[in-house]
């Protein structure tokens, strides 16, 4: 086999100044070589990388005869061209390297080794650092390591110094003392033997000073506040510091707040009440934390028969006492109730008596209350008839007498009073009132003339006649009462004339805030879209709508009083494919204004609408789960139409599970998603959107383009050296598992696939010649059998043209292209020249 082989080489070399084996071994040589500089770089080591390259690049001729570039070309492209490309950008980097180093290093000799001035090491320092990002050399690295241990000791250094000094501004001379010296076992300069010097010259009056203060201290626990004073004063004068100046002042508080106490005591004992209130309120106002002196002011008050101030003094505290006093201000005030709420815990005997005392007067008082209240209303006092009849509730809680008088008699003709006053803030109060109370058509269609006309006065009132007005159109066909709309001088009704009409009055009056306050016009606008879009959904599906009493109520007065009314009916959504028929519910959940948003196409106000940031779908809670659905899928519509795919991620990738169950947001999505892919350009934008699409929908759409984008990312990191064309091969062919049938994949497949067995066969010519065209022969790619053919024949027709073949050598390179291609219509004619047919 070395026979044949140097035959070979020595007869290719005679030919065309090439040994054909020897060449093949070379080329593959120098593709490993190229690897390990590749590799070399990669890991930042240019100069290894930049030697190996050069000594590869040596092994070829500048000036390559004809079949030798033929040769190249064929085996290796553009491989040297390129590579001497990426060697010259080394050496660029070499030398921007080592102009860093050498700046880095006249950086780090100027370093004086003063740890209070780091900044020459400190750039030093990044200096080094920004080359390591271009080249790894020891000289770099072990500069950074010498450069971070020193500025490692700087900065240990300035903490402590820093501490010290610190201490000392406190004017603790231990501590501060304790940090110099610390400071000085790392760096012993000549500014810390001062500090230290300083130190010592204050640690006596310090130790002299700290036990004057603990003394004081303990004076002042056990209440002598005066000979704590002096001890403190003492230290003071002869060393000042903060926490006994601190002392000293708390001190001054608590002595004067007693006296001013003691002076109050005195004060209230001769009968000076308003002197002892004012020497009281000293008192708390310097200690706040005593509470006997809000119990004087209470006694005082009480004193004076102000109760209610009384009250107020003892607010917020507890004990026997205090109770006994609060129950008294409350029983002097009438409130006897209020006055056995505070007495009924309290175990004094003379209390227990006065207790029943109570009880017996708030019964009478009860009794004359319900009679007051009667003679007021045969006064025909009715205002009055009506406080009264609540506070009686107020006071003594629910009775059927009251309450009856005051729903059936008081406040019918109290209403209707009223309205005969025109007084529309007060109208639109007591309406809504009767509203809530009897939830009929009447009280409703009340409630909505009067915050009609209040809005026209009262511009903030405008929510109020939204809900009101809104709810009382949905329930129109019902209220032979909308016949006198205020607005409309037809006295017939064409209840599709009153919705436009109506949905245009409420639009003009929201509109007119714009220019004046846009943060109410965009709350108004809100709640009205959301009944609006309601009051249309109502007229197709009414029994969608929420309802109390056999009337609708629309989303914004469901909000607003589903805590008053408890027999409000609340529906459902279905399992309907259909996105519109499951609104209407959904705008009753706290998520109805998003909803109300995102079904008016408004997906950017939808997101600012949202109650949370993030989707937490609960399948038990239908009406919510779909909202948050519905929110979710139009925030993600809203960032792709945007083309503004990242910010959808997360609302979309809740909704992977939901698909099946609404096919017509799949199919907005696959639309909007093949849109947004014509906008991108750079491969990594591409493999994230072909990820995130393929997830999502996994449609035939998004694997196709998951594939196509895997496989422009595989065929890039061959061409920059990555990966070799086995390991593409490899990861092309696990794509096929995902997408048998894709065009481009079966071509690249078959392309690599011809070029790795190629070179396989190509590879094996240096070693063994006849296994090289054994293989060749036997290889199933006639793609390949027919390559390998035309080289030899190619080099057998450039040998005979330019007269250096002989005939006995062209006649065994033409049979060894007839071994592995006999029947190429192309050959023929040089296997019948050759002799072979």
């Amino acid at each position: 086999m070395n026979a044949i082989i140097n035959w070979v080489d020595a007869l290719t070399y005679a030919l065309f100044k090439v040994e054909i084996v020897d060449f093949f071994k070379k080329v593959s040589v120098t593709k490993q070589d190229i690897k390990t500089a590749h590799k070399l770089a990669a890991k930042k080591k240019l100069i290894e990388a930049t030697k190996k390259g050069q000594s590869t690049l040596s092994k070829w001729s500048n000036s390559p005869a004809l079949v030798e570039q033929k040769l190249r070309q064929l085996l290796m492209g553009n491989l040297l061209t390129d590579f001497k490309s990426e060697i010259n950008s080394w050496k660029q980097k070499i030398k921007f390297a080592k102009s860093m180093i050498a700046s880095a290093q006249a950086l780090e000799k100027s370093d004086a080794g003063d740890p209070l001035d780091t900044t020459n090491l400190s750039k030093a320092l990044s200096t080094y650092k920004k080359c390591r990002t271009i080249i790894d050399i020891s000289l770099v690295n072990q500069a950074i390591a010498r450069c971070e241990h020193k500025m490692m000791k700087y900065n240990q250094f300035r903490t402590l110094f820093t501490e010290g000094q610190k201490y000392c501004q406190e004017k603790d001379y231990k501590k501060g003392k304790l940090s110099f010296e610390r400071a000085k076992t790392l760096f012993p300069i000549p500014l810390l033997e001062e500090a230290i010097a300083d130190c010592s010259g204050y640690i006596q009056g310090q130790n002299q000073y700290e036990l004057a203060l603990e003394k004081a201290v303990n004076l002042a626990k056990n209440g002598e506040f005066k000979a704590a004073l002096n001890v403190i004063n003492l230290a003071l004068d002869k060393f000042e510091r903060e926490d006994g100046q601190t002392l000293r002042g708390t001190l001054n508080r608590v002595m004067q707040g007693k006296d001013y106490y003691s002076q109050g005591l005195g004060a209230e004992k001769s009968g000076n009440l308003g002197q002892a209130i004012s020497f009281y309120q000293k008192s708390y106002q310097l200690l706040p934390e005593l509470t006997e002196t809000q119990i004087r002011l209470a006694i005082v008050s009480l004193k004076t028969a102000n109760w209610q101030q009384a009250i107020a003094h003892l607010q917020g505290h507890s004990g026997e006492k205090i109770k006994y006093l609060r129950g008294f201000a409350y029983l002097q005030q009438g409130d006897f109730q209020q006055a056995e709420v505070e007495w009924r815990s309290l175990s004094h005997p003379q209390v227990k008596s006065q207790l029943e005392i109570v009880r017996t007067l708030r019964g009478r008082d009860r009794l004359k209350l319900m009679l007051s209240i009667q003679q007021l209303v045969d006064d025909n006092n009715l205002d009055n008839a009506g406080a009264m009849s609540r506070q009686f509730l107020h006071s003594y809680g629910s009775d059927t007498v009251v309450e009856a008088n005051l729903n059936n008699h008081i406040l019918p003709r109290l209403e209707a009073k009223i309205w005969e006053g025109q007084d529309w803030p007060k109208i639109a109060q007591i309406t809504e009132q009767v509203w809530l109370k009897n939830g009929d058509c009447k009280s409703l269609h009340n409630w909505a003339i009067a915050t009609y006309y209040n809005a026209q006065i009262n511009s903030h009132t405008r929510r109020d006649w939204v809900v009101a007005a809104t709810t009382a159109l949905a329930n129109l066909e019902r209220d032979p009462a909308w016949q006198n709309i205020p607005w409309l001088p037809k006295i017939s009704i064409d209840i599709e004339e009153i919705f436009s009409h109506f949905l245009a009055t409420l639009e003009t009056a929201i509109d007119s805030l714009k220019d004046d306050n846009l943060a109410e016009y965009l709350k108004l606008r809100d709640q009205f879209r959301l009944d609006a879009i309601a009051l249309k959904l109502v007229k197709k599906f009414p029994h969608q709508a929420a309802q109390i009493n056999h009337l609708i109520l629309l989303p914004g007065c469901y909000h607003r009083y589903r805590h008053q009314f408890s027999n409000i009916k609340i529906p459902q959504t279905s399992n309907s494919a259909s996105t519109e028929t499951n609104i209407l519910p959904a705008l009753y959940t706290s998520w109805g204004l998003a909803v109300a948003a995102a079904f008016d196409g408004d997906g950017e106000r939808a997101i600012q609408l949202k109650p949370s940031q993030s989707y937490q779908f609960n399948s038990s809670q239908k009406n919510e789960y779909f909202a948050q659905k519905f929110v979710a899928y139009s925030e993600g519509i809203h960032y792709l139409q945007k083309q503004r795919w990242r910010e959808s991620i997360a609302a979309l990738n809740a909704l992977k599970n939901e698909w099946r169950s609404h096919p017509e947001w799949h199919r907005e999505l696959e639309r909007l998603c093949e849109s947004q892919r014509q906008a991108l350009n750079s491969l990594s934008d591409h493999l994230a959107f072909s990820d995130f699409w393929y997830q999502l929908l996994g449609t035939e759409a998004s694997c196709s383009y998951w594939v196509e984008s895997r496989i422009q990312e595989i065929c890039e990191n061959l061409q920059h050296h990555k990966i070799d064309k086995n390991r593409a091969l490899s990861q092309l062919r696990e794509l096929q598992k995902t997408d048998s049938k894709n065009p481009r994949l079966i071509y690249v497949i078959e392309t690599l696939e011809f070029e790795i067995e190629v070179n396989e066969i190509i590879g094996l010519m240096p070693s063994n010649l006849n296994d090289a065209v054994r293989r060749a022969k036997n290889c199933h790619n006639q793609k390949v059998k027919r390559h390998i053919a035309a080289m030899l024949i190619e080099i057998l027709i450039a040998g005979v043209n330019e007269g250096k073949m002989n005939g006995e050598t062209a006649v065994q390179f033409a049979r060894w292209a007839h071994q592995i291609c006999p029947n190429d219509p192309e050959f023929v004619d040089i296997y019948r020249q050759c002799g072979i047919y």
